[in-house]
């Protein structure tokens, strides 16, 4: 995964950070502030998540890369705006967390007899294929319940199942 960082600003009136869209994971290949390739090999949260509305979080990270040219390492800020995204199960009426929508699954498969197989089959059909890849492509993708988290966390849009 490349990351290319595209605002600064200022954490604590003393580091410069980064706005990225997404956190990348231990191992991804970035490119932030220099621009040769870098692994990072470290992702510390410095700070508490802040609400600045009912959906967006932002949160600071420290991440440690190791340069490839030449090892060397360096600590770099970002800051993730995350709008969080839901999952709807019934056209829209409500909106769940991934973890919310697996207990709903759970108790429609209980009280009406509909397959939890059937039921995740409708939620990936509905999926952008752009985004199922990129997920496809973390570590996220080991469970079903991974898979959903990580989507959400990536998607442009709520995921809404008719």
């Amino acid at each position: 995964m490349k990351i290319n960082a595209h605002i600064k600003g200022t954490y604590n009136k003393t580091r410069e950070f980064e706005i990225i869209d997404i956190l990348p994971e231990i191992g991804d290949v970035v490119t932030i502030d220099d621009p040769n390739d870098a692994e990072i090999i470290g992702i510390c949260e410095i700070n508490d998540s802040v609400q600045e509305d009912e959906r967006v979080n932002r949160t600071f990270y420290r991440i440690t890369t190791k340069r490839k040219d030449d090892g060397c390492t360096f600590d770099d800020y970002v800051v993730i705006n995350r709008k969080e995204h839901y999952i709807s199960l019934d056209n829209g009426a409500s909106f769940l967390t991934a973890d919310e929508a697996f207990t709903e699954m759970d108790r429609i498969h209980d009280q009406y007899g509909y397959s939890v197989e059937g039921q995740w089959n409708s939620i990936v059909d509905m999926m952008d294929a752009d985004t199922m890849n990129a997920v496809e492509d973390t570590h996220a993708a080991s469970t079903r319940l991974g898979f959903l988290k990580r989507y959400l966390e990536l998607a442009e849009d709520d995921l809404i199942i008719p």
